[in-house]
């Protein structure tokens, strides 16, 4: 619930002085609590992650916030974009779906081969866990992700289209063939090995950009072209695919924006973006 803080020590009279914070303008907020919680996938499977809820807002909307990777996780650190989601009035989901790391081997490899499959359903079962529990209102629910977090939520809108009320992919992979052959151009065999089959069929059919004529909710893309993880042009393509069969869809391309648009000036513009994205359509 609170920014990272830095301080510097003095050795000599061993005093820590402040030096500088990451988010000085939040110091004296006071922000939502990031909750743990588990629940069980529809295989059985146990699997975690946080809920964080507004505060005084009864029912609120749900914005399903996938993390990238998927080799990563989600903790209960300090995330600028929860924060603001839930300063917004939105409860935050995040999920630590199978393959995610930090909880041991079989966690991990239970997310090969699972791309736009289990651990697709696992985010969907989160949601569900939410419904049962009554904690947010799920019929009022985007999904906002960024890099293979933008992937699953480019995935949600052809494969549960009314699920969303809207879909925002940051950096998000839209076609896993042509991202598979520049991954194998950068060496990363073993990742690829583990993502989809090395069957063309099974990657179009697990690719967003072949299905735009199945989306139905609003769409946001967002990239960088200084990207050097995830090309631009996936969103671009995903842009063109949703243009062309009709469906709503914007497109934000930052000049300079790396993978983790780590600059500020990128970041602020992003926070807008889905804050009036989300106003729109959760409002």
């Amino acid at each position: 619930t609170k920014p990272v803080s830095f301080y510097l020590f003095d050795k000599q009279k061993k005093k820590l002085n402040p030096w500088y914070g990451q988010y000085p303008n939040l110091k004296k907020l006071s922000l939502a609590r990031v909750q743990p919680f588990y629940f069980k996938a529809r295989d059985g499977m146990k699997l975690n992650g946080y809920l964080t809820l507004p505060e005084n807002v009864e029912n609120p909307p749900v914005v399903l916030f996938p993390h990238g990777g998927p080799r990563a996780r989600d903790s209960q650190y300090f995330d600028p974009f929860v924060q603001m989601f839930a300063s917004r009035g939105y409860a935050v989901l995040q999920v630590n779906y199978r393959g995610s790391t930090g909880f041991g081997n079989d966690y991990k490899t239970a997310g090969y081969l699972q791309w736009g499959k289990k651990m697709q359903t696992d985010l969907l079962d989160a949601l569900d866990w939410v419904a049962e529990k009554k904690l947010a209102n799920t019929n009022k629910a985007c999904i906002v992700g960024a890099s293979y977090g933008g992937y699953a939520a480019l995935v949600a809108g052809y494969q549960t289209p009314k699920r969303f009320k809207c879909i925002a992919s940051i950096a998000g992979v839209a076609d896993l063939t042509t991202q598979i052959d520049q991954w194998k151009r950068w060496g990363l065999k073993e990742y690829v090995s583990n993502t989809v089959s090395t069957d063309i069929k099974e990657q179009k059919l697990l690719s967003p950009v072949e299905h735009a004529d199945k989306f139905i909710a609003p769409v946001l893309l967002i990239h960088g072209k200084a990207d050097t993880r995830v090309s631009f042009y996936q969103s671009e393509a995903m842009f063109n695919a949703l243009e062309k069969a009709d469906k709503k869809v914007t497109y934000e391309l930052f000049d300079y924006g790396t993978h983790h648009l780590n600059d500020a000036e990128n970041l602020r513009r992003t926070m807008v973006l889905l804050d009036d994205f989300l106003a729109d359509n959760l409002g």
